[in-house]
């Protein structure tokens, strides 16, 4: 079991968040293609969400890769999308999962607020009995100005996430760097992490893309689900702040320069 800090909740100004996703996947109910179930939840979600969208066979995948991290879709079994109207917040709901995303997070008590309210709709709509597995997915994309070579990270994150990059001898020559972790942090909390060093406009930048989840048939419950993912937020604030040091810390709260 993993054993880490209570950590900080302070919202950070240099926030290095590009995608949140959570994800619960439920027994299967194929009454979600139907579309006088799509408008009421359309006016279950309120005006968040004004733009919906039928779904010909799609859901939402993330992979993670020499090339970083990148979210598209893959067919499915009929469904709805929901959009905000500058398209950065998208609820999908699928025969076996729904889902909340966003490339515009504010702070958690925002997307919980949001995710709390969907899952409540869902809940009411759809007949599901069984929660098989709840995830919470965040995608951070780390800069600096000063990072010009791939080394330079030495000084902002843990040396764990620089493997052979810290070499004596080889260090010099790595030219792409990525890893995968599996933590299991207790019977309700698994991390898969992923990071990739990429290099853009001759910058290297570090992706860490945490996969938090539980995998257990459970009943469906809003109040459980919240409870689940408030847990699985927790875990992921800690992995994070584990792996990067206090001072790259102090420059996402804008603190430092």
């Amino acid at each position: 079991m993993l054993e880490l800090p209570e950590p900080s909740r302070k919202r950070l100004r240099r926030s290095p968040l590009d995608l949140v996703v959570c994800q619960v996947r439920h027994d299967r109910d194929l009454s979600v293609a139907d579309g006088k179930k799509a408008v009421r939840l359309g006016k279950a979600l309120g005006d968040a969400y004004p733009v919906p969208e039928e779904l010909h066979g799609q859901e939402l995948r993330i992979q993670g890769g020499p090339g970083g991290v990148h979210a598209r879709h893959e067919e499915v079994q009929g469904g709805w999308r929901f959009q905000s109207p500058d398209r950065k917040w998208t609820v999908t709901v699928t025969p076996e999962a729904y889902s909340l995303e966003t490339t515009e997070y504010l702070d958690w008590d925002d997307f919980s607020g949001r995710l709390r309210v969907l899952t409540e709709a869902v809940g009411d709509l759809f007949d599901l009995d069984v929660e098989k597995r709840l995830g919470l997915r965040y995608i951070d994309k780390l800069s600096r100005s000063d990072v010009s070579e791939i080394g330079d990270w030495q000084h902002w994150v843990h040396p764990a996430l620089l493997g052979p990059v810290l070499h004596p001898a080889l260090g010099a020559a790595v030219d792409a760097h990525q890893g995968i972790s599996r933590f299991l942090v207790d019977a309700d909390a698994t991390v898969m992490l992923r990071h990739a060093h990429v290099r853009e406009d001759d910058q290297w930048m570090l992706v860490m893309d945490h996969d938090c989840f539980r995998e257990s048939v459970v009943e469906f419950t809003t109040d459980g689900i919240m409870k689940g993912v408030e847990h699985l937020h927790t875990v992921a604030l800690q992995v994070f702040q584990a792996l990067i040091s206090p001072e790259m810390f102090e420059y996402l709260d804008g603190e430092a320069e």
